[in-house]
């Protein structure tokens, strides 16, 4: 569901989002898995990322999973690896 203030303002949430800094972590076969966006120094051992990761089936993205299904900012980067997504 789209909030409301992204309905009527949603270049300040493009905006707001372009400040973010972002991580991306590759697979084996050079696909990206993992996503992930922190504010403006912070370090990847801080709880202070929204990570997603990248399900595939057949080479093919199928779905974008959150970590420990948490659209927060408050997961670890150096973590990535041991969250359970949904």
């Amino acid at each position: 569901m789209v909030s409301l203030f992204k309905k009527v303002f949603p270049e300040l949430v493009h905006e707001a989002e372009s400040l973010l800094i972002r991580r991306i972590a590759y697979d084996l076969d050079g696909n990206p898995e993992y996503i992930g966006q922190a504010n403006p120094g912070a370090l990847d051992t801080d709880d202070a990322w929204f990570v997603r990761r990248i399900a595939y089936e057949g080479g093919n993205p199928v779905s974008i999973l959150f970590a420990e299904g948490s659209t927060k900012f408050n997961k670890r980067w150096d973590l990535r690896g041991s969250y359970d997504y949904r």
